[in-house]
């Protein structure tokens, strides 16, 4: 917070005042705890999720993935392949 209220350039802090970290920062909340079986989501979702923080917080490195995952690196790659060929497609 210091950084931002050194480095802005106006009265208020804009986002661009914000290290990219925070600016390119993307919420992956997986509810688990909720009493409303209607927020909660599949596993395979929880599952995608989970991956894909793993994956974003080592900069795409399998290697550290799959052992944080505490999964075999082969395991990582078919894992990856299901879920990219699972995902819902955006149509134009």
């Amino acid at each position: 917070m210091d950084r931002a209220v050194a480095l802005t350039r106006f009265e208020e802090i804009a986002v661009d005042d914000l290290p990219e970290k925070i600016r390119l920062y993307r919420r992956s909340h997986v509810l688990v705890t909720s009493d409303d079986p209607s927020e909660l989501v599949p596993l395979e979702e929880v599952e995608r999720r989970y991956i894909s923080r793993v994956m974003e917080a080592v900069s795409g490195n399998k290697t550290a993935a799959a052992r944080i995952l505490g999964i075999e690196r082969k395991r990582l790659y078919r894992m990856l392949d299901r879920l990219a060929r699972d995902a819902p497609k955006i149509s134009d």
